[in-house]
């Protein structure tokens, strides 16, 4: 999937090499403060999480009204 776009933004599946970006907000205390987990503590929990979110919107993608 290319992802939305508009001319401000871009809203596109997480990558693998969104792990970094995606740990500085995962392990950020105030950030993590109404999610479901705790924050993370090590990239590798990260990496672990990325792949489950990956995995859980490939599931989900055909729920989407109008997407194939």
């Amino acid at each position: 999937m290319a992802g939305i776009q508009t001319p401000r933004l871009l809203l596109r599946p997480a990558r693998p090499s969104d792990v970094v970006d995606l740990h500085g907000v995962l392990s950020d205390r105030r950030a993590m403060r109404y999610w479901s987990s705790l924050p993370h503590t090590t990239i590798a929990q990260t990496r672990a999480w990325l792949s489950v979110a990956g995995t859980a919107y490939c599931a989900f993608r055909p729920l989407i009204p109008g997407k194939d």
